[in-house]
């Protein structure tokens, strides 16, 4: 697995059209914040100076998308992968390396918001140390 990065200056239209389909497919954003987006919008994200995208790559295939935003000493996390590779284990292997990549940036605190209902991603936050600290309800 390679982490790509990612920019508005970068980012190729196939892999644009990937991250619009990921973002819009009610299956892979079942869990997400922000259920749809635009190729607009998408391209803005990838032009923002304190944050970094990344295509997560197996096999010189893009298989999903790392957005990262640093605010201080913590980064907030946003990890989409593309349906057919769940439960392969990369969604840890992602983690890893992105722990390792926010090490270089000297952030000492991730912030991961999840729904509970989002069993897999809870099971892999609590086997790789993260605690929950704040329970959050949203109304729908």
């Amino acid at each position: 697995m390679k982490l790509l990065y990612i920019n508005n200056k970068t980012i190729t239209k196939i892999q644009l059209r990937k991250i619009y389909n990921w973002y819009n497919n009610p299956k892979t954003s079942k869990y997400l914040r922000n259920k749809s987006r635009t190729m607009t919008k998408i391209i803005e994200i990838l032009s923002r100076r304190k944050s970094k995208s990344y295509m997560i790559n197996i096999d010189n295939k893009d298989v999903g998308y790392i957005f990262i935003t640093k605010a201080k000493n913590l980064s907030y996390l946003t990890i989409i992968i593309d349906k057919k590779y769940w439960g392969k284990g990369y969604g840890k292997e992602a983690m890893l390396m992105i722990e390792n990549e926010m090490k270089k940036w000297k952030v000492n605190k991730i912030v991961l918001g999840l729904y509970k209902e989002n069993k897999r991603a809870y099971n892999l936050y609590k086997k790789l140390g993260y605690k929950v600290k704040k329970k959050i309800c949203i109304n729908k």
